[in-house]
């Protein structure tokens, strides 16, 4: 439990620091979750046009430089609270803007569902019965506005769910928080126990 309480507080610092900041904000938000067989799997958030809501040029690029300045404490951090591999890539960078993907690998996704879900409301629940698995919860994503996109790639045959898509061929299941206001996410998956 200390492992995962660590890795979101550090994932939390790494958001909030885009994202609930009274400075910094994101345009676009989407979270995609690769999930194994084993429950562990891959992370991957995606923020667009990350930029700077302070009145002059000149804060805008302080509160920027400073952003940037912070990430390599900020990667290294997330190593060591357990993430595996974390990595940030930003893209379009200027003084003023950027976009950026955080990816990393997790042992068990319970690991990131605090970060994902309303913990505060211990609104999630996973469960797995044999080779059945069940995921319920409440997306919150990293600040007051979910992600726009949630999206879970299983490797298992999807038993329920309630995705606004459903891509049969790769086992995505994509949830458009943004268009429809629905932040529930349901699915149950039988998997397969031979291959990750």
């Amino acid at each position: 439990m200390k492992s995962i309480v660590k890795i979101t507080s550090w994932l939390f610092i790494f958001a909030g620091v885009l994202l609930s900041s009274a400075c910094i904000q994101s345009e676009t938000d989407e979270i995609h979750v690769t999930l194994n067989n084993d429950l562990s799997g891959k992370l991957t958030i995606i923020f667009r046009k990350i930029s700077s809501d302070e009145k002059t040029i000149a804060a805008q690029k302080k509160e920027m430089a400073d952003f940037y300045t912070d990430l390599p404490k900020t990667i290294q951090e997330l190593k060591e609270s357990g993430l595996k591999d974390p990595q940030v890539e930003l893209a379009d960078k200027t003084d003023t803007a950027c976009g950026a993907v955080l990816k990393a690998d997790f042992d068990n996704i319970a690991t990131i569902l605090p970060i994902l879900a309303d913990n505060d409301k211990s609104d999630f629940e996973i469960a797995r019965t044999g080779d059945t698995f069940s995921l319920r919860m409440q997306v919150n994503g990293f600040s007051d506005d979910p992600p726009k996109i949630f999206s879970i790639k299983v490797n298992g045959e999807v038993l329920e769910q309630n995705a606004q898509n459903y891509d049969v061929e790769s086992h995505t299941l994509q949830w458009k928080m943004g268009e429809t206001g629905n932040r529930r996410i349901y699915l149950r998956i039988k998997t397969h126990p031979a291959n990750n």
